[in-house]
């Protein structure tokens, strides 16, 4: 049985291309996000530490 192979156009090649950049840049704004979201708690964290020093 002979399988068909069929050529991407460099327009569908294009696409998959901005697909996947779409993909990776949504991907890196979850991940900031996080890290955006960890970087918040500990400046809470550190500042309520602060504030409950002894004077």
């Amino acid at each position: 049985m002979l399988s068909v192979i069929r050529l991407l156009s460099i327009d569908e090649l294009l696409l998959q291309m901005v697909d996947a950049q779409a993909a990776l840049i949504e991907e890196m704004e979850n991940l900031l996000d996080v890290a955006e979201t960890l970087v918040v708690e500990k400046e809470l964290r550190v500042t309520r530490s602060l504030l409950e020093l002894p004077v």
